[in-house]
């Protein structure tokens, strides 16, 4: 079988799994009751037309790049045009749809914040960020944007989101081209956009997640091209977004001590300055008279804004919320007694995994996937048992599982990342649909998750044992197969 019939074999599978599990989510997360299909005025139109546009010429390009690589391959080249077209499709049915969708963040938060802003004068508003919101300055420059042009809340907010998933997409496309040392998947970007927890971020919750995940992954990127500086740059940026940059931290620090097959690190030391040094795109407001201190304490005050141990996130945490609910509360003996048991715990882990990563490089290289499968590793298991978690959290890990399926094929990499789609997913449809009100189903659909997630944890840890562990002589696995 030629490169391109294996690329496109492997692509077409993948489709497969996800897609029929996509295909069942939006049946249910169209909330016929709850979720009018309706116009919402001029800027409706404005919004549904952008999105369009996009996607529509979006995909024309890619048709017209795909017509061209297959172009003696009459097959393969209408079944990629066939999955670019259906993607499209549901990508703008899916937006339409749920365009009037207002999720709980949205009302509570997100529309209230971009109200405040509206009546005040810019130089008001850059001063009242850290009064008004508890998200870092540079995110709140949009929502200021937005209130000062007139734009409806609602729509401007999804469609940034929606911008920001499409250089995800693109992120992650690069990432597998780098990693398989193959053309770039027209046909996969497409995929991507429609998978569950992508396409419910975008199209109906509209957070901001996709902004700093997409310049997490642009950091990983470029870090496996060895562009120190870029890679700097981008973590940098999703460092000034959200504090779950984190989740993408230990990766990289990783790829500073390690070597490639020619004995060339990933990143540089040296380069490091770049990543904090972005942090004064958030020290504007400092020019309308806030205090140094208080725009450098914002992360702070997020970890202190919720009570709760964690909040909707299938994790170890949870489980034991769900079990007591004495410490579902700050300030209680047993919240703090678990809270400082778990960040331990988790502490312990890294520094475990570290080791085996070094001790294993000290005799095999560690491949481009050894590096992507132990991002999934380390940014799944700092949400998994770490208190003050969300659902969303999970959304690097996640991301990074769908990597990590498609470049390689296995068994067991297919199971990890489909669990994980699965928890994600049904954490926010759980979120979505209010069902906090039924505490009984509630709590039956967060243990469920929750053990699905151990299931993913006892398959990594069977992998790290048998594959980085045991075998001293270990092959990489067969990506191909």
């Amino acid at each position: 079988m030629d490169e391109n019939k294996l690329s496109l074999k492997r692509v077409l599978t993948n489709f497969v799994i996800i897609l029929s599990f996509a295909l069942i989510v939006v049946l249910g997360i169209i909330r016929v009751f709850n979720v009018k299909f309706e116009g919402g005025g001029t800027q409706f139109y404005i919004y549904i037309f952008l999105v369009s546009a996009i996607v529509i010429g979006i995909a024309s390009f890619f048709i017209y790049k795909v017509c061209k690589i297959y172009s003696d391959n009459k097959k393969l080249k209408y079944i990629n045009i066939a999955i670019i077209t259906l993607c499209s499709l549901i990508i703008i049915f899916m937006t339409i749809y749920f365009a009037n969708s207002e999720s709980p963040d949205y009302v509570i938060f997100l529309d209230v914040w971009t109200e405040e802003y509206s009546k005040l004068s810019f130089k008001d508003c850059l001063y009242s960020i850290i009064n008004i919101s508890n998200y870092n300055a540079f995110y709140n420059y949009f929502l200021i944007i937005i209130a000062k042009l007139g734009l409806n809340s609602l729509y401007s907010i999804k469609f940034i989101t929606f911008i920001f998933t499409l250089l995800l997409a693109l992120a992650v496309t690069l990432i597998i081209k780098t990693i398989k040392n193959e053309k770039f998947s027209y046909a996969l970007f497409m995929i991507f956009m429609i998978i569950p927890y992508i396409l419910v971020e975008y199209a109906e919750w509209g957070q901001c997640d996709a902004i700093y995940t997409s310049f997490a992954f642009l950091s990983f990127y470029f870090a496996l091209n060895k562009k120190s500086k870029l890679s700097f740059l981008f973590i940098g940026l999703a460092f000034v977004t959200k504090m779950q940059f984190l989740f993408m931290v230990p990766i990289l620090f990783v790829m500073l001590i390690v070597k490639d097959e020619n004995g060339e690190h990933y990143l540089k030391w040296k380069d490091i300055w770049i990543a904090p040094l972005c942090y004064v795109i958030n020290l504007v407001p400092v020019l309308a008279g806030r205090p140094l201190i208080d725009m450098l304490k914002v992360y702070l005050m997020q970890a202190k804004f919720d009570n709760r141990i964690t909040g909707n996130c299938p994790n170890v945490c949870m489980f034991l919320s769900i079990l007591s609910q004495n410490i579902w509360t700050v300030n209680t003996f047993a919240y703090k007694l678990t809270s400082v048991l778990c960040v331990i715990f988790t502490f312990a882990l890294l520094i475990v995994l570290l080791i085996i990563i070094f001790r294993y490089n000290k005799r095999k290289v560690l491949t481009k996937y050894d590096l992507t499968f132990f991002g999934t590793v380390f940014s799944f298991i700092m949400v998994l048992f770490m208190p003050k978690m969300l659902d969303r959290f999970y959304y690097i890990a996640t991301t990074f599982s769908i990597i990590l399926m498609i470049i390689s094929f296995n068994k067991r990499d297919i199971i990890i990342s489909n669990f994980l789609n699965i928890s994600l997913t049904g954490a926010m449809m759980i979120f979505l649909f209010n069902w906090a009100g039924n505490q009984f189903v509630y709590n039956s659909c967060f243990m469920t998750l929750t053990f699905l997630n151990f299931i993913v944890f006892i398959l990594m840890s069977v992998k790290i044992f048998k594959n980085y562990i045991v075998k001293k002589n270990f092959v990489d696995e067969k990506l191909n197969v």
